[in-house]
């Protein structure tokens, strides 16, 4: 059985955080778009469900309850997305404490992170653009508070990740005894 510790099966750097925006921008949209599609269907499930003469009224409640559950689970989207971007930092810094880099690529990361940055504005903005639409912009601003907060300082985060993963990957050659061999 191979040791989780060992180091010297790892990958992950930089690159950990282009994939994290890839995943927000698209967790993010497909919450929103799923909350609000509940929400227009919902309502027609249940009137469709209690007009139905062919089912018992048992199983009606029963069909009536598990749509109402599914609105109440639909409402913790915002709140899942929260998680969902909190494991990911923690994702990162993990990854960033686990791999081993010589110090000669610490130039290369910071551009690498300054690219990251641009995606991440070029995501916000297209989240922004998305959420503006006349059709979600009251769902955006009542229902996902935190996302759109999140989705709308995710450059400052990026950067302020990158640069605390930077730390911590470069970091460890030092308490190590300067062997970056």
């Amino acid at each position: 059985m191979r040791n989780i510790l060992d180091k010297k099966d790892k990958r992950g750097s930089i690159i950990d955080i282009f994939y994290i925006l890839v995943v927000l921008f698209m967790a993010s949209v497909a919450g929103v778009l799923l909350f609000y599609t509940w929400g227009e269907v919902s309502p027609t499930f249940n009137s469709t469900v209690q007009g139905m003469d062919m089912i018992s009224d048992g199983t009606k409640d029963t069909l009536s309850s598990g749509i109402g559950r599914a609105d109440e689970s639909t409402d913790l989207l915002d709140s899942l997305f929260v998680a969902v971007f909190v494991g990911l930092l923690i994702s990162i810094i993990i990854t960033a404490f686990l791999v081993d880099v010589h110090p000669a690529f610490m130039i290369v990361y910071f551009v690498v992170l300054i690219f990251a940055v641009i995606l991440s504005v070029l995501f916000s903005n297209g989240f922004e653009s998305f959420a503006d639409s006349s059709t979600l912009a009251s769902t955006v601003t009542s229902d996902f508070t935190m996302t759109q907060y999140l989705m709308d300082k995710l450059p400052m985060l990026t950067l302020i990740v990158g640069l605390v993963g930077m730390v911590i990957m470069f970091a460890k050659m030092r308490r190590a005894g300067g062997d970056i061999g």
